[in-house]
C-alpha cells in the first residue's frame, strides 16, 4: 500500500487518537506493508528458532521441538487472532495495558492496567536483551565458522532424516521424557512471540486500526524457516550472513517497540521519573526512553554472563511477562464476550462514548471467537507456568532459571509501588483529549 494512498486517513486516524484520548504527536510513517515488513523482522521468528531451538533440543530433542513449534504456532496464532480484535477496536501505542483498562470493571481497572503495563514493558526489554544476545552469538558462529570449517565438514557425524522424526532427547536430567519435552516447550514459543511491536508502533502508522488488525493476522504466513530439512545440518556462511544481517534489522525493531511501550507508559505516569522520560527531541524522538532501554539491556545482560543456560534467561522472562499481559487481556475479554458485554460495530462515533464496548471492524465470528478466547487463556496459563522450570536437574546457582527471580521482582516492586504511591496518582490510561476537534477545523 503506497504512503500517498495512506494520507486520506491522516485525519481520521488522529480524530479516532483524540477519542481513545491521546493527543497525536508522533509523524506517521507507516504503512501496511512497512508496518508488516517491521514486525517480520522484529519477531526474528524462523532466523531466532535456529538459536532458540537449542534449549528445546536438550529437551525433547528433534521430535519435541517439531511437535512444540506446531504447537505453539497454532497458539500463538489464536491469541493474536484476539489482538487483532482489540487492535481494532483501540489502537493504541499503550496496547495491552489500555486495554486492560477498558474492559476491566472499574473497581480493579487501574490496579490491572498498572499490572499489565509493567509485565509488558518488562517483557519488551527482555526482548531487547535476547535479540542483542541472539545477534552476538550468530556474530560468534560467522567468526567460528572459518575456524571450524574443515573438522566440521570432514568429521561430523551426519544425521538422516529418521534421526529428526524419530528421536527425543533429555539432557536436562529429567525423570521422564515428556518432563523433559514440556521444559523446553516454552523456549520454542519465543521466536512466535512478540506480535504486537506493530501495536506498540501505532501511533505513527496511518489507518492504524485496519493495518494494524491486518498486520497482526497476515504476520503468520511468513513465521516459517526457507530452511529445508537436510542430513547435513549445515547452514551455509552466506546464509548465516544474511540471519545476521536479519536480526540486526530485528534489534532495531525490537528496540523501538520496545522504547515505545517504556514512552507510553511513562506518558500516562505509571513509572518513576516519568516526566523525564516522556520528553521528546525536536524531531519528534523519545531520546530518554531509547538510552534507558539501551541501559537496562546491559544491566540485564550482566545476568546471563556467569550462566550455562545464558539464554534461557531472557527467553524464560519474555515468555512470563509477555504471556501474562496477554492472559489478563484474553481473560477479559472472554468473560465480556460471555456475557455479551460489546455491542456491534455500527460507525466511528459510538466509540466516543465512555464505558460502552462496540466491536471494531474486525472479530472473529461467533462462536469461533469464545472458543478462541479460551484456547487464548488456555495456552497462556501453560506456557507461563513451564517457563520458569530450570533447564536442567539437579539445579545448581549457575544453571538455576533466574527469570523467576527477575520477574518476581517486578511484580512485587510494581504491586508496592502501586500501593504506596502509584495508586494515589495513576488513573490509567491518561486522557489528554476531552473535545473532539472539528475535521473541517
Amino acid at each position: 500500500m503506497p504512503v500517498n494512498s495512506c494520507r486520506a486517513n491522516y485525519l481520521s486516524d488522529d480524530e479516532q487518537l483524540r477519542r481513545l484520548g491521546k493527543q497525536p504527536l508522533f509523524n506517521r510513517s507507516f504503512c501496511f506493508m512497512s508496518i508488516l515488513g517491521f514486525s517480520c523482522s522484529a519477531l526474528l521468528s524462523w532466523e531466532g528458532i535456529l538459536v532458540t531451538s537449542i534449549l528445546g533440543l536438550l529437551n525433547g530433542g528433534p521430535v519435541g521441538v517439531f511437535w512444540g513449534y506446531l504447537v505453539n504456532w497454532i497458539g500463538a496464532m489464536s491469541v493474536y487472532a484476539a489482538m487483532a480484535e482489540l487492535t481494532s477496536m483501540a489502537p493504541v501505542t499503550g496496547g495491552q495495558y489500555h486495554w486492560v483498562a477498558m474492559l476491566a470493571p472499574k473497581s480493579c481497572s487501574k490496579f490491572l492496567a498498572y499490572l499489565t503495563a509493567w509485565f509488558t514493558t518488562i517483557a519488551w526489554q527482555a526482548m531487547a536483551v535476547s535479540v542483542g544476545y541472539l545477534t552476538a552469538t550468530l556474530l560468534q558462529g560467522i567468526v567460528a565458522f572459518f575456524v571450524f570449517l574443515i573438522s566440521v565438514v570432514y568429521f561430523a557425524p551426519h544425521n538422516s532424516p529418521e534421526f529428526f522424526f524419530k528421536t527425543f532427547l533429555n539432557a536436562g536430567g529429567w525423570s521422564s521424557q515428556c518432563l523433559s519435552c514440556l521444559v523446553g516447550f516454552p523456549t520454542l514459543a519465543i521466536s512466535l512471540g512478540g506480535a504486537d511491536c506493530a501495536v506498540h508502533m501505532a501511533e505513527e502508522i496511518y489507518d492504524m486500526a485496519a493495518v494494524l488488525e491486518a498486520a497482526d493476522i497476515m504476520l503468520y504466513p511468513f513465521l516459517r524457516s526457507p530452511f529445508p530439512f537436510s542430513s547435513q545440518g549445515l547452514v551455509p556462511l552466506p546464509w548465516h550472513c544474511i540471519i545476521l544481517v536479519l536480526s540486526v534489522s530485528s534489534s532495531v525493531g525490537v528496540y523501538a517497540s520496545a522504547s515505545c511501550m517504556l514512552w507510553s507508559f511513562s506518558r500516562d505516569r505509571g513509572l518513576p521519573f516519568d516526566r523525564r522520560l516522556v520528553k521528546l527531541a525536536k524531531n519528534q524522538v523519545p531520546v530518554m526512553v531509547i538510552l534507558t532501554t539501551l541501559t537496562i539491556t546491559i544491566l540485564l545482560s550482566f545476568i546471563v554472563l556467569d550462566s550455562s543456560i545464558a539464554l534461557s534467561v531472557p527467553l524464560s522472562l519474555i515468555i512470563a511477562a509477555l504471556y501474562s499481559s496477554y492472559l489478563l487481556v484474553c481473560t477479559l475479554l472472554l468473560w465480556l464476550c460471555v456475557i455479551s458485554a460489546f455491542q456491534p460495530h455500527l460507525c466511528e462515533a459510538d466509540i466516543i462514548n465512555s464505558g460502552r464496548l462496540t466491536w471494531g471492524t474486525w472479530r472473529v465470528p461467533e462462536p469461533l471467537g469464545t472458543i478462541n478466547n479460551v484456547l487464548d487463556c488456555l495456552y497462556s496459563i501453560f506456557l507461563l507456568f513451564w517457563s520458569f522450570w530450570s533447564q536442567t536437574t539437579p539445579t545448581k546457582p549457575n544453571s538455576f532459571n533466574w527469570s523467576v527471580l527477575v520477574f518476581g521482582t517486578t511484580v512485587v516492586f510494581s504491586v508496592l509501588w502501586y500501593v504506596l504511591r502509584a495508586r494515589y496518582y495513576f488513573k490509567g490510561p491518561i486522557r489528554e483529549v476531552w473535545k473532539l476537534k472539528d475535521p473541517e477545523d
